[in-house]
């Protein structure tokens, strides 16, 4: 009997672990739930990226994009306190919001992370202030919540070093609606999909009710075997019948609505149900999409 709360206790230990693993990576993915991460093959300059957001615009149906790229470190400085970081720059071309930095939407100049910005400036606070990259000088706009060291700023120049790409469009529809966006201009890439793990994700999130329903199950077992047809007729078991049959009304209850929380990613149903070899290309598809991203450095994101 100990031996089995033991284990009973585990269980549920171990599904509120995981519970509490998937309900902190979901709320970090809620911010890119419609959003679509693009990785070039053939980078682009600044020039292309601006010719796509004028050509986008005049579409029926736009998609807000936001071409992005990394050129490596570099040290930046500040005249007025002698403050210098080494900082990864990364210039976009775009929609800023779509890569948190919406101050560069309506304001040329920058964005710094905290650590930078104690650095240079010795405050936080330091909107309006001039940061030295190179030969330019840039104004702080504001303040970014980055891991690493790292500077925003709009992409200029020919220069090819835009080499990813946030479109602003449903993941469900990702896959596709990504695809038909580097076909429509003539781009080289591919599109990283993030359906299936945020699926895998929500699903866990049913996991921690689901043992509950289960254990709630085991204890109306329990009960159930505690009934007679004796103390039925004699009335004096009716509470705890009342008891068991409320139970199992909210058990199944319970179960259907938490099977109606189940997500399937919808390329994970084939078109034919005779089709054997669907889940072979399905699984190698999804390995090699789960290469990609493990592959590839979101940087911003």
């Amino acid at each position: 009997m100990e031996r089995k709360k033991s284990i009973r206790r585990a269980v549920l230990a171990a599904a509120a672990l995981l519970y509490l693993g998937s309900l902190w990576t979901w709320k970090k993915m809620q911010p890119f739930e419609n959003r679509v991460p693009l990785v070039l093959s053939r980078p682009i300059s600044a020039e292309d990226g601006q010719r796509i957001r004028d050509a986008e615009g005049e579409e029926e149906e736009p998609v807000g994009f936001c071409f992005w790229g990394e050129t490596g470190e570099q040290m930046v400085s500040c005249r007025e306190t002698g403050g210098s970081a080494r900082v990864n720059r990364i210039v976009l071309s775009g929609n800023p919001e779509l890569l948190g930095a919406g101050s560069l939407a309506w304001r040329d100049g920058c964005l710094v992370d905290t650590a930078s910005a104690l650095a240079l400036f010795g405050t936080d606070r330091c909107e309006n202030q001039n940061l030295i990259a190179g030969e330019q000088v840039y104004p702080v706009v504001g303040i970014r919540d980055d891991a690493r060291p790292a500077m925003v700023s709009r992409a200029e120049g020919t220069q090819a070093v835009l080499n990813r790409c946030v479109l602003a469009i449903p993941s469900a529809q990702g896959r596709v609606l990504g695809e038909q966006f580097l076909m429509r201009w003539g781009l080289e890439g591919t599109v990283l999909d993030f359906s299936p793990f945020r699926a895998l994700c929500r699903n866990l999130l049913l996991l921690f009710p689901g043992v509950l329903l289960g254990s709630l199950g085991l204890s109306l077992e329990k009960e159930r075997k505690n009934l007679t047809l004796e103390g039925i007729r004699s009335r004096k078991q009716l509470p705890l019948l009342g008891k068991s049959l409320l139970g199992i009304v909210i058990l199944l209850g319970s179960l259907w609505l938490l099977g109606r929380q189940v997500t399937i990613p919808r390329d994970m149903i084939p078109s034919r149900w005779s089709d054997f070899s669907f889940w072979s290309q399905w699984w190698e598809s999804q390995r090699e999409n789960f290469q990609r991203i493990l592959t590839t450095s979101l940087g911003s994101q």
